[in-house]
Order: structure tokens, then C-alpha cells, then sequence
């Protein structure tokens, strides 16, 4: 794993997170893509923990963080 790449991934899923906040204050929101939205973001977040959990010492990958 590169650093580039986790960086990308979380730059991705603060931008999606951005893009959630700003659905949710709309008039009239799009529930259809705010639900899109969210399981993008689970998706990326769920990457982003296999990828810090790989890279982690092996006493500390069996330890589950969940934000």
C-alpha cells in the first residue's frame, strides 16, 4: 500500500462526506442519492481499515477501530 494511494482514499471519502453534509441541507434533499452517497462512503471507509489494518504491526491487526 502506498501512501499516495490511502491519502486519495480518504481525500475521496471526506469529499463524498462534503457532498453528503451538503445533500442533507438541501431544500427538498435526494434521499435516492444520499442513500448512493453513504454506501460509497462505507465502502471507502471499510477499504481504508483493510488497508491500515494490513499495514499495521501483527499484535494490533486483530484490534477493530469503528468510527
Amino acid at each position: 500500500m502506498s501512501v499516495r494511494h490511502f491519502k486519495a482514499l480518504l481525500f475521496k471519502a471526506a469529499k463524498i462526506q462534503k457532498e453528503i453534509d451538503r445533500e442533507q441541507k438541501a431544500a427538498r434533499p435526494d434521499w435516492m442519492r444520499l442513500l448512493k452517497l453513504k454506501k460509497l462512503r462505507l465502502v471507502l471507509e471499510d477499504r481504508l481499515q483493510r488497508l491500515g489494518a494490513a499495514a499495521a504491526p501483527p499484535q494490533l491487526r486483530s484490534i477493530r477501530v469503528r468510527a
